[in-house]
């Protein structure tokens, strides 16, 4: 993942049918310190209790909800969660404008058709997350880049990041 452009978006799912999951990922991750070493691992759900029980364990680790919270909770979610990371089709630019007023990132999910990178992209997201990695980057690339005269770096997605979703701790280890 260095100098990919890439983050790791390790989903926290179900946690309700894995008691004590927070702790076993939280205590992987201290086992294995290089996986926090470059600040590119966000731990997401849609668990809000689960998220502020991992938080409460590594507090270091950026948090990422996911699906679409009410702007009035922003503020209380902004306790513990660094990025709200709704679906696309519910993002605009004033939620977008509510989360960054809030201290967050905005991350959103799947986007996959140009168009629709792009619509995201002029509301101010700070990440799309995608099943093709390949059609963001060439949305984000400088025409010098797509004609192939300069090589694509990290500065070309100061607005764009691309991200696999890996999703680990599906059952307990």
């Amino acid at each position: 993942m260095r100098g990919s452009g890439l983050d790791l978006r390790l989903e926290i799912k179900s946690p309700h049918l894995y008691p004590g999951i927070e702790g076993r990922i939280a205590g992987t991750l201290r086992r294995n310190s290089s996986w926090l070493s470059e600040n590119r691992l966000v731990i997401q759900s849609f668990d809000r209790d689960s998220l502020r029980t991992f938080n409460k364990e590594l507090p270091q680790v950026p948090i990422g909800l996911l699906g679409t919270p009410r702007t009035a909770d922003l503020d209380d979610l902004a306790k513990f969660a660094d990025e709200i990371n709704p679906p696309y089709a519910d993002v605009t630019p004033s939620y977008v404008k509510c989360v960054h007023d809030n201290g967050m990132k905005i991350f959103t999910w799947t986007v996959n058709d140009p168009d629709d990178m792009s619509r995201m992209t002029s509301y101010g997201v700070d990440g799309i997350i995608t099943d093709k990695p390949d059609v963001l980057s060439e949305l984000a690339a400088t025409p010098d880049q797509r004609a192939g005269n300069e090589k694509a770096d990290d500065e070309s997605f100061e607005k764009l990041t691309t991200v696999d979703e890996i999703n680990m701790y599906q059952r307990a280890a």
